[in-house]
């Protein structure tokens, strides 16, 4: 199951952007 591991560790990533961009945006 390592392909869960890498969707995993791709949506944290771009998780991550957005909450950081939102939060920029909100401010």
């Amino acid at each position: 199951m390592f392909w869960a591991e890498w969707i995993c560790h791709k949506w944290n990533a771009w998780f991550a952007r957005s909450a950081s961009r939102t939060m920029t945006i909100r401010r």
